[in-house]
């Protein structure tokens, strides 16, 4: 997995939607996340969003954290607790009580979310009592019930320089709009 750089919810108006696990400038975050689809057997040939519907979240799991959090000032302990997606031999060993987390999934700075993906395996953590803890529940809760989606974002159409990020989303909460305008572009 690799850092995403500045990781937060997409929300519309007041409604939480979903997490942006965001990107850094690597080629790991260019290859696409076709192992992933495959994972959660999503329809590539389905229209708009609705091609990045989790129909299967065997490989999704809970996991709690607590590490030394190194902020600008000062150090403390933190806990973290959030989601990660993994193959089944990775996701065995990850689940394991004291194997510790991934490198780039830790947090650094004053963050309270922190993630990292690649290809085939993704993570997201909020610190414990801080509103992101409540959401990505939430966000977990619609993948394991069959409301979850993957995609990307973006914001500037044909840039080549832009590193969209990779999105979890709870389908039933986009707005009919964005749904309208992912058909038109053909996404």
């Amino acid at each position: 997995m690799r850092r995403g750089n500045e990781p937060h919810f997409v929300f519309h108006n007041d409604n939480m939607i979903g997490v942006n696990l965001s990107a850094d400038y690597c080629a790991e975050h260019e290859w696409g996340i076709k192992r992933l689809l495959e994972m959660f057997k999503a329809d590539p040939t389905a229209p708009g969003l609705d091609k990045g519907i989790i129909h299967d979240a065997k490989d999704f799991f809970q996991k709690s954290y607590t590490m030394t959090v190194h902020g600008k000032k000062t150090s403390k302990k933190a806990t973290f607790t959030g989601f990660l997606v993994m193959s089944e031999d990775r996701r065995g060993y990850m689940q394991k009580e004291g194997v510790e987390i991934d490198g780039d999934l830790r947090p650094f700075g004053d963050a309270d979310v922190c993630a990292a993906w690649s290809d085939s395996d993704l993570g997201v953590l909020a610190k414990n009592g801080t509103p992101g803890e409540k959401h990505l529940q939430k966000i977990y809760e619609a993948c394991l019930s069959g409301d979850g989606m993957i995609c990307f974002s973006s914001t500037m159409k044909g840039n080549p320089f832009e590193r969209a990020g990779l999105c979890i989303l709870i389908r039933s909460r986009i707005p009919e709009e964005w749904q309208q305008a992912a058909i038109k572009e053909n996404l």
